[in-house]
Parts: C-alpha cells; structure tokens; sequence
C-alpha cells in the first residue's frame, strides 16, 4: 500500500482497488462486514483452474472481478 500511495503505477494494481473496496465495506458498519469483506476478496469461481503453473501463491486479493 506505500508503493500504491507513492506511485501512480501502484493504483492500477488489482490489489489496491480491490483494497480500497473492502475498506469502504468495513467502514459502512453493517452487521455482515467481515462476512462482506471475506466474500468480496474471495475468488468466486466455480472451476478449478487446469494448472497452477505460473501462480506465484496468494495474492491478496481475487484479480478477476469485473466492474460493474
């Protein structure tokens, strides 16, 4: 998140949006937050993938979302 703040470059990234989100569902205050937030940086597919070739493990966040 420093190197997001610092550099334009950083806001591109999945993870710094997808970040920002989860804050602003946690600070919305509603009973469901932790649930909100598990659910939102989750990855939602129903198929697993033929190959973790190239997957570098966790990343903090599901990159796949589209925006609405």
């Amino acid at each position: 998140m420093d190197r997001a703040r610092e550099a334009e470059a950083g806001r591109a990234d999945f993870r710094y949006r997808e970040f920002r989100e989860a804050l602003r569902l946690v600070l919305e205050g509603d009973r469901d937050r932790t649930a909100a937030v598990l659910s939102h940086l989750s990855d939602a597919t129903a198929e697993p993938r033929e190959s973790a070739a190239g997957l570098k493990g966790a990343s903090g966040a599901w990159g796949g979302r589209q925006d609405p």
